[in-house]
């Protein structure tokens, strides 16, 4: 059986995505474990290109439109907060309160940091999931800016879900990494081309959101500005979409990120929220 599976990866080398996406499907179709088909499915996906090329600035550019956002995260928080007259504010992951929690034009305000990137004084000194096992506050706004791996933001928006107002948002940052080596998952590792800049593997969290069953209670957009912003509020008319990036291929994401995380340009945001 194992030289089978190794025939077939040797013998689709070479083939395009759609191509690869309909072997996948008609693997799945057989039957075959689960393990070993997501292993084959990997292994093709690298040994191949895709037949549309992405058209990528240098790191350069891409860092410094970023870091110099027209607008930036708490400039899209205080338009919500001004908007729908919000008073209280919840910051998870405020590592240095003058990056964004200082900015924030709300009444009432509260920062959760363990602390590990600076020794700031902070509300609670303490990880999101020992904050939000013990909160019994309502916030109007919740800003998520904690630890950027996917399993942690996806707990943290739904911690945040239940712990906001009846219309009450939920925000995130780095929900729109540019490049496969800002969204690597170890931020530690210096050696890519993005330095030491990183949004982690937030967007994963975004589509899984999107794809999920709360979407079609919440809409989720993320606003192409300052690495992502992305926005979740409950409304009347949710859509779900279908994930057809089953395991979360960047190449395919960014192919695509529209689709994905709900794209939306910053004159969209303000129209929307006008």
């Amino acid at each position: 059986m194992q030289a089978q599976y190794t025939k077939l990866i040797i013998c689709c080398d070479g083939l395009q995505c759609k191509q690869i996406e309909q072997l996948y499907n008609d693997i799945k179709n057989n039957s075959i474990h689960l393990f070993m088909l997501k292993k084959i499915y990997n292994k093709l996906t690298l040994l191949t290109k895709e037949s549309v090329p992405v058209q990528t600035p240098s790191f350069e550019a891409i860092d410094t439109v970023n870091r110099n956002p027209i607008v930036t995260r708490y400039q899209i928080i205080n338009h919500l907060v001004k908007k729908f007259g919000y008073t209280s504010y919840l910051e998870i992951g405020v590592r240095n309160p003058d990056e964004c929690f200082n900015f924030i034009e709300c009444a009432k305000k509260h920062g959760v940091d363990p602390g590990v990137e600076g020794d700031y004084v902070v509300d609670f000194n303490m990880t999101s999931d020992e904050f939000f096992a013990q909160n019994t506050n309502k916030y109007d706004i919740i800003f998520i800016d904690g630890l950027h791996i996917d399993e942690q933001v996806s707990r943290d928006i739904r911690n945040a879900i239940h712990s906001i107002t009846e219309n009450g948002t939920v925000l995130l940052h780095d929900c729109n990494p540019p490049t496969l080596h800002h969204a690597r998952e170890d931020y530690y590792d210096f050696t890519t081309p993005a330095k030491d800049y990183w949004n982690g593997t937030v967007w994963k969290s975004i589509v899984e959101f999107r794809a999920s069953e709360l979407a079609q209670s919440y809409e989720c957009n993320v606003v192409n500005t300052d690495w992502g912003v992305g926005i979740i509020r409950k409304t009347n008319n949710g859509h779900r979409i279908v994930n057809n990036n089953p395991f979360y291929s960047f190449r395919k994401f960014e192919l695509n990120r529209s689709y994905y995380i709900g794209l939306i340009s910053i004159e969209e945001f303000y129209l929307k929220y006008r």
